[in-house]
């Protein structure tokens, strides 16, 4: 078996992390005649390599064909580089009714070459003996299924967008109706196992089972109905569906129609086990209101012909009762991922989402926009962009199913005093309207949720905002709707800002929406997509605060930062200045209304599960520990046209020694993973 040179595992590292993918669009007829297969819809994308970034070593597999309601159907390819997949490489040909090329989006690495597997990978031989040396050693019984072992592309597991190659050895245990698939890449590394029924399982080569330990089919289907008091103080009743196990008398909170399984979050997350909501002595409210806003979002996507999460009537897990891995609480709702056969989301209880039917189809679309993309690079412009088409189709879904067009706003279900987003006035809670506007979120050196990976939650409104103005200019819920769809269809991983000023007009033109053109232009300069620096001016009304972090600048360089400014009294979490050096520098800048403020800097690690907070306070700067900014916390005047420098003395120490128990704290995460 032969290595990897230098040359090659840069590339190969290029290929796992994106790195130098270029981005083009073509908004023309390309190619001479129509496109009725694979073949010709990969030669029609060769013929524009040299405008793409491709050349005689790119190697792209099909992946989706999707065809809209007007005919237009979306190819879809991605790019393999010595059988690893490019993350983020993804090419789309847009065909019209006529198969005619009409356009094309990609994403291409460039100058991927390596050599062929059969000089340098472990052969199909080499991997069943390490198969084999492994179940010896480890003294288990198994024989490797001759003439079985096939090689696939398979995704890292609990990891999105990330994929190995691999070859796949089969296994017979003692019992001949026993198999077992092993996971060996072409560098000879044992991987990982799963049950499979056979070498021809589909499962085998998705990586994992598809066999969701739940059979929905076994059981019976009926109804129970909830009645609980919302936070408008009405009563409601919702009937929803629920399955019974006939032997055991047990009832889920589960719909074997649409294949949506409730269960408890903590014991699949930290125990690894499917716990099924039960409900025979009556269901938690809560857990009901959300699984029956979740089946009001299934059924609206499915009326336009998207049947599931990922369009493709994969399985729904709901994991209830969102909390850390402490057992605390977790005031959020999210999109997980796909594993064990379903697409997975988790609600909290703290709050109750299910009376939120926009923050429902938030976190929905986040699967619907991942699946068209192929790759979810959430950081940054794509990050951003994605956070806005879930904001954007959440609040459409909102209004279509409850007839309520005038709430432009995210959680306006929980009181007015919960609402999280203004789609309409992003200025309302510290959102920016422009690119570069107040509030906007400077580009860190690394993206972590620390720094909000890059401000995807921040400048998610530019986007929005647009969604808003073609509202004004007479654009109904079913026209956005469809529109916004469509977008998500051609958009690729690495689609910013820049790109989709050209994008969305010419999806608007594509689906015969001429009336509204010039309005989404209007509004795209208005968001200002191709700003791409920061004229570094304060708008009329506001004032700037500088902080200088040059005293924990390893810590600002790997993202471990983020300066808040509250404003005094209030210190509304909901209104807070979110803000954070950019790259290439220590100093952190926010532009904000004049008046009084609170500041504080929250430290933690790149997935912000550890943290420690600082707050300037009388005496200088202290640790927050339990007590709360506005009683701590000093409040510094921020003045019309002027710029304030935040002090800094004393914050390098007791910031260095909050970092140390982060990095101590990580350690110690980690020795117990390890063991």
């Amino acid at each position: 078996m032969g290595q990897f040179t230098d040359e090659e595992k840069a590339v190969l590292e290029r290929a796992a992390s994106g790195e130098g993918i270029v981005s083009t669009f073509i908004a023309e007829r390309f190619y001479e005649g129509s496109v009725a297969d694979e073949v010709e819809a990969e030669a029609c994308v060769k013929s524009v390599f040299d405008r793409i970034g491709g050349d005689e070593t790119t190697e792209l597999v099909l992946e989706s064909v999707r065809p809209n309601e007007n005919g237009m159907t979306v190819v879809t390819f991605v790019q393999r580089v010595g059988g690893a997949i490019v993350c983020g490489a993804v090419v789309k040909l847009v065909l019209d009714k006529d198969d005619q090329p009409v356009g094309l989006v990609s994403s291409v690495m460039p100058k991927a070459a390596i050599r062929p597997l059969d000089q340098w990978a472990c052969d199909s031989k080499q991997a069943e003996q390490i198969v084999s040396d492994k179940l010896q050693a480890e003294g288990e019984s198994g024989a490797v299924v001759e003439g079985a072992t096939k090689q696939a592309v398979i995704p890292v597991p609990n990891e999105q967008s990330s994929y190995f190659y691999a070859w796949l050895v089969f296994t017979q245990g003692a019992d001949a109706s026993t198999y077992m698939v092993h996971y060996v890449d072409l560098e000879g590394s044992y991987r990982y196992a799963i049950p499979v029924s056979g070498p021809d399982d589909p499962d085998a080569r998705a990586g994992q089972s598809a066999k969701n330990k739940f059979d929905f089919d076994v059981y019976e289907s009926s109804e129970i109905t909830v009645s609980h008091e919302r936070e408008d103080g009405t009563t409601h009743e919702i009937t929803v569906p629920v399955l019974k196990d006939a032997a055991t008398g047990k009832v889920y909170l589960a719909d074997a129609k649409r294949r949506i399984l409730c269960a408890d979050q903590s014991s699949y997350l930290y125990q690894d086990q499917l716990a099924p909501t039960e409900v025979q002595d009556g269901a938690n409210e809560i857990d009901a209101d959300t699984y029956c806003a979740f089946i009001q979002v299934w059924d609206f996507y499915d009326s336009v012909g998207w049947t599931g999460p990922d369009g493709d009537s994969t399985p729904t897990l709901l994991l209830m009762n969102y909390v850390d891995f402490e057992g605390k609480p977790v005031d959020n709702a999210s999109y997980l991922s796909k594993h064990d056969g379903f697409q997975i989301f988790t609600f909290t209880r703290a709050e109750n989402f299910g009376e939120c039917l926009d923050v429902v189809a938030h976190e929905f679309t986040h699967c619907v926009t991942g699946k068209n993309k192929v790759f979810n690079i959430h950081e940054f412009d794509p990050g951003a962009i994605n956070e806005g088409m879930s904001d954007i189709m959440g609040n459409l879904i909102e209004m279509k199913l409850e007839g309520d067009e005038g709430a432009w706003t995210i959680a306006e279900g929980l009181g007015a005093d919960k609402v999280y987003r203004d789609l309409s006035n992003p200025h309302e809670f510290a959102r920016p309207a422009f690119a570069f506007d107040t509030y906007y979120a400077p580009r860190p050196a690394t993206p972590t949720k620390m720094n909000d990976t890059g401000g995807v939650h921040i400048n998610a409104t530019l986007l929005t905002l647009v969604s808003y103005r073609l509202y004004q200019a007479g654009m109904g819920l079913r026209e956005q709707s469809y529109f916004w769809l469509n977008v998500a269809l051609v958009t690729t991983p690495k689609g910013d800002y820049p790109m989709f000023a050209e994008i969305l007009p010419w999806v608007m033109q594509q689906l015969g929406y001429d009336q509204y053109v010039d309005a989404l232009n209007a509004a795209i300069d208005e968001c200002k997509f191709t700003a791409t620096e920061d004229p570094g001016v304060i708008p009329e009304g506001y004032g700037a605060a500088l902080l200088d972090l040059a005293s924990i600048e390893d810590a600002v360089n790997k993202g471990m930062v983020c300066i808040a400014y509250f404003r005094a009294p209030e210190a509304d979490a909901r209104k807070r200045v979110n803000t954070w050096p950019a790259a290439g520098t220590t100093i952190a800048r926010a532009n904000m209304p004049a008046g009084d403020y609170y500041v504080a800097v929250s430290l933690g690690n790149d997935d912000g599960t550890l943290r420690r907070y600082l707050v300037l306070g009388e005496d200088g700067w202290v640790e927050q520990g339990d007590a709360a900014t506005k009683d701590i916390g000093k409040a510094i005047p921020v003045e019309e046209g002027k710029t304030v420098e935040v002090s800094n003395e004393g914050f390098g120490p007791i910031a260095a020694e909050q970092i140390q128990m982060i990095e101590q704290a990580l350690a110690q995460m980690n020795e117990g993973q390890g063991s």
